[in-house]
């Protein structure tokens, strides 16, 4: 039987048996003992990190630990709500602070100033309010587009 421990785009937790390409996390949210999520997130900081990192293996919901969520790719990640890890995924999480700084019109975050942005709705929200899956947001990188669709709907 699979854990529940898949996310989905609209980061619902969930048990299935397809695999992930990335994992992460969202605070200690598991009783070890019975391998079940005590509730949705413990940590503001939602995490997307490789599955595979320097060798390290970790015993999924082994102990009282991060628990280990995984997602079916990127976009399912980002969608999710989930940031690049700045430990793991660098050049990514890089990148993103990068767009998302342009797409909010800020400089010089740090991402503890991103992250609260993943719990208030359950998705990354651009400071215009604009609250489209944040893959679509960061590659257009300015929030002067959502404005305008918003303005012709």
């Amino acid at each position: 039987m699979p854990l529940q421990n898949r996310v989905t785009p609209t980061g619902d937790i969930i048990a299935t048996p397809h695999r992930g390409m990335f994992t992460g996390n969202r605070g200690i949210i598991h009783d070890p003992a019975t391998k079940t999520l005590t509730r949705r997130w413990a940590s503001q900081a939602w995490l997307t990190c490789v599955c595979e990192f320097k060798g390290r293996r970790r015993e999924v919901m082994g102990g009282r630990s991060w628990t280990e969520l995984f997602f079916l790719d990127e976009a399912t990640a980002l969608s999710a709500g989930h940031r690049p890890c700045f430990f793991c995924r660098r050049d990514n999480a890089v990148r993103f602070r990068a767009a998302w700084e342009e797409g909010n019109g800020v400089r010089r975050v740090l991402a503890r100033d991103i992250d609260p942005y993943s719990i208030a709705s359950g998705s990354l929200t651009a400071r215009n309010g604009c609250t489209r899956s944040p893959w679509r947001w960061v590659n257009c990188l300015t929030a002067r587009c959502c404005s305008r669709e918003r303005r012709v709907s």
